[in-house]
């Protein structure tokens, strides 16, 4: 299972990489693109780059916490879950910096970790519904 579990983080990851290579303009037209497809329609500049904002953030923390539940089920230590997470947050914004239009922000590395400590507490607060279903 485990092979399983490691060639869906290489998965995870080429995906990551690919979003992260996007130039600044794709990256704007996605995350518009994301805006319009839940039919958020905004009034004003601000207001359009604050829910931007909100989705670029939420994707952080969404693609980081499949990255910690899967590097979990992989070695199942969350020390090593969060040193991972740490390491690949890392090297995605600092890949970010070489692509035009781009960033790397420590901001962002922060965010990821708090979607591998997601993952973490999701992951043991799992086990410890289960083991509690089970010893019943």
């Amino acid at each position: 299972m485990k092979k399983l579990y490691m060639i869906l983080l290489l998965l995870v990851l080429v995906s990551l990489f690919w979003f992260s290579n996007q130039n600044g303009q794709i990256s704007t037209s996605q995350s518009d693109g994301v805006l319009d497809g839940l039919r958020i329609q905004t009034s004003s500049y601000e207001e359009h780059r604050n829910y931007t904002l909100i989705i670029r953030k939420t994707a952080h923390v969404s693609i980081y916490f499949i990255i910690g539940i899967l590097i979990y089920l992989i070695i199942e230590n969350p020390k090593y879950v969060l040193i991972g997470v740490f390491l690949i947050a890392c090297s995605d914004e600092l890949h970010q910096l070489m692509v035009p239009g781009r960033s790397g922000r420590i901001l962002d590395v922060f965010i990821d970790l708090f979607g591998g400590l997601l993952a973490i507490a999701a992951y043991n607060l799992t086990c410890q519904i289960k083991k509690k279903l089970t010893s019943n």
